[in-house]
């Protein structure tokens, strides 16, 4: 009796460790897939056509020789 029990236990423990290993496999899955997601919008947002296009608009343009000065601290 004792060792049917036991039985039972395990198999409703093994059982529960599946439940969960389940439900982590589709959480990995569904942060990957958030994570690609997220790195391609993270590219177009930072696309040089992009970053042009935007800079057009508000009325920028790239600078013209003499424009930049470089800072030298002691």
């Amino acid at each position: 009796m004792l060792l049917a029990l036991a039985v039972v236990w395990l198999n409703i423990e093994r059982m529960h460790l599946a439940y969960e290993l389940k439900q982590l496999q589709t959480e990995l899955e569904r942060k990957t897939d958030l994570h690609a997601k997220l790195k391609v919008e993270r590219m177009n947002l930072l696309s040089s056509a992009r970053l042009r296009l935007l800079a057009e608009e508000s009325g920028l343009h790239p600078a013209r020789p003499g424009q930049i000065r470089t800072l030298v601290i002691p």
